[in-house]
């Protein structure tokens, strides 16, 4: 192999390593938040936000990144949004696809209890084994409007865009 061919070899996994489009794993005691600033002790809680500059944000709750993405402007939309399945945290889910339980007996950092699962998990099996409501990306967002001391219900819904499985 040539100096040139190394030197290329190089440049493109320096160029590959810095790329932030894509989920990357969590690092649970070193990622922070970037709503809450807190460090990430539990990843099956987790969400990436790939932003509209391409960086990657990571999150310690589902409801930490829904709100970062409510308080975008409409010109600074996220590119992506994942949440970590809880069955399976190195697994992505597209937060917009995920099925969530809020309100279960799994109990997330921020005190939302939001929970997300593969897009394929069973809403009813879910709400059996743990409890809670299961909810959609759009409910989560109207959750996340209303403030935490707030009970459910003050925005008008009783349980923001709730299944009825």
């Amino acid at each position: 192999m040539t100096r040139r061919d190394m030197l290329t070899l190089l440049a493109l996994a320096l160029v590959a390593g810095c790329s932030d489009d894509a989920p990357r794993t969590l690092v649970r005691g070193e990622d922070s938040c970037a709503y809450c600033r807190m460090t990430i002790d539990d990843v099956r809680f987790g969400a990436l936000v790939l932003t509209d500059r391409g960086r990657l944000q990571t999150f310690d709750s589902i409801e930490c990144a829904a709100s970062w993405v409510a308080a975008q402007t409409p010109a600074h939309e996220p590119r992506a949004i994942w949440v970590a399945n809880f069955a399976d945290p190195s697994q992505w889910v597209d937060a917009t696809r995920a099925v969530y339980l809020q309100g279960s007996r799994l109990r997330s950092p921020m005190g939302r209890d939001l929970v997300a699962f593969a897009t394929d998990a069973d809403p009813e099996a879910l709400q059996r084994a743990h409890g809670g409501t299961a909810i959609t990306w759009p409910g989560i967002q109207a959750l996340v409007a209303v403030p935490a001391s707030a009970p459910i219900g003050t925005s008008g819904n009783e349980s923001p865009d709730a299944h009825s499985h």
